[in-house]
């Protein structure tokens, strides 16, 4: 069994750590290497019990990789790291994984301890760390939280207002425990400030221009809109409906809307 590992092999599997999992595609993209390669170097990583190989979606997937136990003690981080993922959760953190570490730039997503380091006015127990750092336009750098909406086409007005709801939520001084007031009290004046986005994956352009458009309404209307930045992650629409073919459900009916996420509000809620 191989016990070393070289200070590149250290580096791939601090990035699956990172981001829960990786696949080819996304470390080929955060490396700046083949595809070929990086599966290559992936797969030896698995036959070396570093890390551990599934599929994506059931059949013919692709596949994706996850440390192992031995590679969590290793890296001297949480072994639940290890635990398998389900599907639902497989296609959520491949989405976070291809936005933050593909497509030639690198978003580094927070782990806990770090972020309680850099962000410790800002963080309390019970939140969920998926936030980054984003540059913008104006030369502004936010705090930015990654919420993946595993809908099809519609209720992207719900999605919206789950998002309004995290932002009002996270805000109420008021409404909050005292022991977490100031931390409140501090998200509150980050977001007053402009220098606090939700950043939302989705699957298809048409949703992503039809929240575009919605929010520029909510505005020009004088209605609430909360700081929410929509991206794209190709090949997320599949991961969500392995089952559908060509907008054909599991019985042959007909695709319909489908809500903006299977756990509609869970994540934000909680954070």
């Amino acid at each position: 069994m191989v016990t070393q590992l070289s200070a590149a092999d250290r580096g791939v599997l601090e990035l699956v750590a990172r981001y829960r999992m990786t696949a080819a595609a996304i470390l080929a993209d955060a490396m700046q290497i083949e595809v070929a390669a990086a599966t290559t170097t992936l797969r030896r990583l698995a036959t070396e019990n570093w890390l551990t190989e599934n599929a994506l979606t059931p059949g013919d997937g692709g596949e994706c990789f996850q440390l192992t136990l031995m590679a969590t003690r290793k890296l001297g981080v949480d072994a639940a790291l290890a635990k398998p993922l389900g599907r639902e959760a497989r296609a959520e953190w491949y989405a976070m994984a291809a936005f933050c570490a593909g497509g030639g730039r690198v978003r580094r997503l927070y782990t806990k301890d770090e972020f309680v380091e850099r962000h410790g006015n800002l963080w309390y127990p019970g939140q969920p760390v998926r936030y980054y750092l984003e540059p913008s336009a104006d030369g502004r750098t936010r705090l930015a939280y990654l919420k993946v909406d595993a809908g099809g086409e519609g209720r992207w007005d719900r999605l919206i207002d789950g998002c309004a709801r995290f932002v009002r939520q996270r805000t109420d001084v008021d409404r909050a425990p005292a022991r977490n007031r100031a931390q409140v009290a501090a998200f509150a004046e980050l977001v007053r400030q402009d220098r606090f986005q939700i950043t939302v994956l989705t699957a298809l352009d048409d949703k992503r221009r039809a929240i575009e458009r919605e929010l520029v309404r909510r505005r020009a209307a004088g209605e609430p809109a909360p700081p929410l930045v929509p991206h794209v992650v190709p090949g997320l629409f599949e991961l969500n409906f392995p089952a559908l073919d060509a907008g054909q459900d599991t019985d042959g009916s007909e695709q319909v809307g489908h809500g903006s996420t299977v756990h509609e509000g869970e994540a934000l809620a909680a954070s």
